[in-house]
Order: structure tokens, then sequence, then C-alpha cells
């Protein structure tokens, strides 16, 4: 009785990466082909929005406010009619 052996198949992997993002079929035995460096924008994404909130908030307790007399003229209530000036003629 002859035995007879299948050659070894290569065996393939689906893998999805930055540079086949849509994926693509690799051998796992073989080097990874080299990779380009990224650049990337560091003035937004979720790193800098993680640093931020990982400094915390700036509360700034000063009392720099405005009077709420003024603020009442700049930002009058909708459901109610607006004031009318003190120094009216009768």
């Amino acid at each position: 009785m002859k035995s007879t052996k299948k050659p070894a198949q290569r065996r393939l992997v689906w893998r999805i990466t930055p540079e086949a993002p849509m994926g693509e079929w690799v051998d796992p035995s073989l080097p990874p082909p080299p990779r380009k460096p990224v650049e990337r924008d560091h003035t937004s994404g979720f790193m800098t929005s993680s640093m931020d909130l990982l400094g915390g908030a700036d509360v700034d307790s000063s009392a720099d406010t405005v009077p709420d007399h003024l603020f009442d003229e700049l930002f009058p209530r909708q459901d109610l009619p607006p004031k009318k000036s003190a120094g009216g003629s009768s």
C-alpha cells in the first residue's frame, strides 16, 4: 500500500490593515511588509480630547460678572414684557 501525502497547502488569512482598509488575503508565515510612517494632525481628534479631559477644566471664580440690572437689559426674559426705564416722563 502506497501512502500518498498531499503537498502542504499555503494557509492564508484575511487581514485588515491601514494599507488595505477593505482587507486582503495574506500568508501569516511571511514577514509583514514595511510600513510607511503615518503623519497625524495633533490639533484634533480623540487623543487631544482625552488629554484635555485628563487635565480637567479651568474654573475662574473672580467677581468679574455683569451686574444684574445690565444682564436683564441685555437678555430680557421672553415670558415677561420688557422693563420700562425708571427716569421716564409722565
